[in-house]
Formats: C-alpha cells, sequence, structure tokens
C-alpha cells in the first residue's frame, strides 16, 4: 500500500534520509558518497532548495 503524498507549503522544513535496506551501508566506497553529493548538488538546481545539512555516515 502505497505511502500518502506529503502536504508541501513554502517555507517549510523537510527531514530526508537516505538508508540502505536492513540498514546496510548506503554506499560501496568514497567515490561513490561523493557522486551522492555531487547528485544532490545538481538536484538543486532543478528544483530549488535550501540544504541546512548534508551528512554521510560511514
Amino acid at each position: 500500500m502505497p505511502r500518502p503524498l506529503r502536504i508541501e507549503f513554502a517555507g517549510a522544513c523537510y527531514h530526508v534520509i537516505n538508508r540502505g535496506n536492513y540498514r546496510r551501508y548506503l554506499f560501496e566506497g568514497k567515490g561513490a558518497a561523493e557522486a551522492f553529493e555531487r547528485t544532490l548538488d545538481q538536484a538543486k538546481h532543478v528544483r530549488p532548495s535550501q540544504t541546512r545539512q548534508v551528512l554521510t555516515l560511514d
């Protein structure tokens, strides 16, 4: 059953988490984590937003 749509409104703060299945590591190596961060940087040009913090855990 799909999750219901979230309500969005201007100026709201959202928490986004990205985690592997069964809490496994999401990135195989340092290059993968850096590629993910570059993708986040590119995405903000497509859909402008304000990022307050990005944290990748080993």
